[in-house]
């Protein structure tokens, strides 16, 4: 019986704090005495001081005490509260809840290339620059193009937007700081149309694969061996893929960069397709699939009567 089994992969590289403190200090109290003040005169006023003190004395202790006895109440009230709740709550109740919402995000575990995204990009080209208006963050990103530089095609597709000039390859993603580019060398040129998803742009030259990963918004590319081509390409919405005479190349957006499985000599190919972000290379003696939410390639071989 076949079976789906994991291949190994490769990736392809590209002060101080300062406090003021204030002093404190007694109040002064100034002292008037009068000379020709009587004896009795100074009694009754020490005894009229004195009484007036207790009197504030006596206010302010029986408001703090009523203060206390009001806080004394409210905990009380609370207390009681807190028990009722507690009583009404149904037993085994809350360790259940609790393993469910710690087990929430392990569970919402999003299909991230489950549908198309909204365009969210527009690019301008004007006489000496390059302008990507951004959709998602409302900011803008300028490019200035090189003295006789032109503008050959530009395209955008869901959170990615490319360029093509007559002297490099400019791609841009939303939330990115800049463009970024790839120039090519002399004699080096498109060999098939540049191809965009949704998060991934795949080109192809006569000496390398460059591909755009969307999630990053980083160029990344892996140059083509010697005698070595490019049979087909498949791109989706998160994904793709390239076969060439030697290898299967997976882009993925979410792991970053290609991520490459050897081929046989003598293995043909019959069939090369993507949907969301699953790319499929089918030959005569295995099938070959490519996630890209985990950047892995798995293969289940064929056996006879396939």
């Amino acid at each position: 019986m076949s079976v789906w089994r994991p291949v190994a992969i490769q990736p392809v590289a590209p002060s101080q704090i300062g406090c003021r403190m204030r002093e404190n200090g007694r109040p002064r109290v100034s002292t008037v005495v009068s000379v020709h003040q009587t004896m009795r005169r100074t009694r009754s006023s020490k005894s009229f001081a004195m009484s007036s003190k207790l009197r504030a004395s006596g206010n302010v202790c029986s408001f703090a005490m009523g203060g206390a006895s009001l806080l004394r109440r409210a905990e009380e009230r609370k207390g009681t509260r807190v028990a009722r709740l507690a009583s009404m709550r149904p037993p085994g109740c809350w360790p259940a809840l609790l393993a469910l919402f710690l087990a929430a995000p392990a569970l919402a575990q999003p299909d991230r290339g489950a549908f198309p995204l909204e365009d969210r990009l527009q690019l301008i080209v004007l006489p000496r620059s390059l302008i990507a208006i951004d959709g998602r963050t409302g900011g803008q990103r300028e490019e200035a193009l090189d003295l006789g530089e032109q503008v050959l095609s530009q395209r955008a597709d869901g959170r990615v937007g490319i360029a093509l000039t007559d002297r490099r390859i400019l791609a841009i993603a939303t939330s990115s700081g800049s463009f970024q580019e790839a120039r090519f060398a002399r004699g080096e040129a498109l060999a098939t149309e540049p191809e965009l998803g949704d998060r991934v742009a795949l080109f192809v030259t006569n000496r390398r694969l460059i591909g755009f990963d969307g999630g990053s918004g980083n160029l990344v590319e892996t140059r083509l061996g010697p005698r070595e081509f490019v049979i087909g390409t498949a791109i989706a919405n998160s994904v793709a893929i390239a076969a060439t005479s030697r290898r299967a190349l997976g882009l993925s957006p979410f792991r970053g960069g290609f991520f490459e499985v050897r081929l046989g000599l003598d293995e043909r190919r019959t069939s090369l397709t993507a949907s969301g972000d699953v790319a499929t290379l089918a030959t005569e003696d295995r099938i070959l699939t490519f996630r890209a939410a985990s950047g892995s390639w798995e293969e289940r071989t064929l056996g006879l009567g396939h």
